[in-house]
């Protein structure tokens, strides 16, 4: 459904907010000589993982309805909408019903979350300090 779609839609800015205020905290905590361009590669896998759990933990359910809503006629369950599917699933499942397949999900897209940070934050460090 649209409804539950756009839900998920402030997934990456939530990650990407997260990403960057984990960065600002490491950098308060090793003090105020230390550069970006000196965190390790661990450090960044590290950031990426942990915004890429918060921002899934954050917008998972709305995945989990919208796959709900889409399936429900194979599955013998009907919907009424959004918020009957909601409490449907609160009722029958608790709250876990709303993360069921979270861990395997997160870690199908981890290896490539860490990739990509690792790759963005080496080109924007290569270009800070090779402009002119």
């Amino acid at each position: 459904g649209l409804v539950p779609g756009l839900l998920g839609v402030p997934h990456g800015g939530l990650q990407f907010m997260a990403y960057e205020e984990m960065k600002k905290w490491r950098l308060r905590i090793r003090g105020p000589n230390q550069s970006v361009d000196k965190f390790s590669s661990f450090e960044y896998a590290a950031m990426s993982t942990s915004s890429k759990f918060f921002a899934l933990a954050v917008t998972y359910p709305s995945q989990v309805l919208r796959s709900r809503m889409q399936q429900q006629r194979m599955v013998g369950e009907t919907y009424a909408g959004l918020g009957d599917a909601m409490v449907k699933i609160g009722r029958s499942e608790g709250l876990g019903g709303f993360y069921k397949g979270f861990g395997p999900g997160l870690v199908r897209v981890l290896p490539g979350n860490i990739i990509t940070f690792l790759v963005y934050e080496n080109i924007a460090s290569y270009f800070r300090t090779h402009a002119h």
